[in-house]
């Protein structure tokens, strides 16, 4: 073999995760006598054991725990590229603009975007985290997301609501879109 392909190194993972060559053929959806050759492919391709035989299934070797970690690197890596591969043809780009109460804009909406941006790499996210309503109203908005109920009259009130596509208030029961 003079490449690695990627369905190896799933059948590979799928050996090390359940420590049994029949468990990962049937996950796989393959039989045993595949799941076999890809490991010895694999074996051969390294010139390393990757498994050892063992009483209870198959353990992973020294060299087979080198390959389990960048096997799941590569195809994290593949699957990223795939993503964003998607993304560009689909030319979904632009910017987001938030404004969030405190809490949510630095402590939640962060780990949000960055989950979103490995499927959609070309939109880019603006984020203003503040408390006071009337600061917020020169920001040009996209969503708007506040920690407490506000009622609509303070809303229009203090801002022109009209600026926003979504308006989401949230407390730690309740999530309300408008």
């Amino acid at each position: 073999m003079e490449t690695i392909r990627f369905d190896y190194l799933k059948t590979f993972l799928s050996v090390a995760r359940t420590r049994s060559f029949s468990v990962a053929a049937k996950d796989l959806g393959t039989s045993q006598g595949t799941v076999s050759h890809h490991i010895a492919a694999l074996e051969e391709y390294f010139d390393a054991e990757l498994f050892k035989r063992a009483a209870n299934g198959v353990e992973v070797t020294e060299a087979g725990a080198i390959l389990k970690e960048t096997a799941e690197k590569i195809l994290q890596e593949a699957q990223d590229a795939k993503a964003k591969i998607s993304s560009a043809k689909q030319n979904l780009s632009g910017t987001i603009r938030i404004a969030a109460s405190t809490i949510p804009g630095e402590h939640i909406i962060p780990s949000l975007i960055a989950g979103f941006q490995k499927h959609y790499a070309n939109i880019k996210f603006k984020i203003k985290a503040e408390d006071s309503l009337n600061s917020l109203n020169s920001y040009k908005l996209t969503t708007l997301i506040l920690q407490q109920w506000v009622p609509c009259k303070v809303l229009r009130k203090n801002l022109i609501s009209s600026k926003w596509d979504k308006t989401i208030w949230f407390s730690s029961c309740h999530v309300i879109m408008n």
